[in-house]
């Protein structure tokens, strides 16, 4: 795409809709946008070796980004993604892989502990406390 090769900025959104034959594009400040590792033909685009290149300080996140193996997507875009929450979970049709389970849940329930022994309401007011 356009955003992993440089040509647009990392924070641009654009979602295709078939069915209207319209382009979205949205680039306004303030939109929510998390990273998500790219997936092309079934094969995640972060390796080990890129995860050791980071460890050892050769690569950083920019670098990421600019080398098109990570992009930010904001809810349009997620809603024509196919997104795998493992690299297990990584099939043909998927588009983008998340960095770690926990990032769906976002900052503030990325805090809590053990949330998957909760009841989701009590997930959710304990994230509203946390703001």
């Amino acid at each position: 795409t356009l955003r992993r090769c440089g040509r647009l900025g990392e924070f641009v959104s654009v979602q295709l809709h078939p069915t209207q034959r319209t382009v979205h594009i949205a680039a306004d400040a303030g939109r929510v946008c998390r990273p998500l590792i790219v997936v092309e033909d079934g094969v995640p685009a972060v390796t080990p070796v890129h995860m050791s290149e980071l460890a050892e300080g050769v690569r950083d996140w920019q670098d990421f980004i600019r080398e098109g193996l990570i992009e930010y997507l904001d809810v349009n875009e997620e809603n024509s993604s196919e997104i795998a929450l493992y690299e297990r979970d990584v099939h043909a049709d998927t588009t983008h892989l998340e960095i770690d389970p926990l990032t769906i849940l976002g900052v503030c329930a990325g805090l809590i502990p053990y949330p998957h022994h909760n009841q989701s309401p009590r997930n959710t007011y304990q994230c509203a406390m946390g703001k």
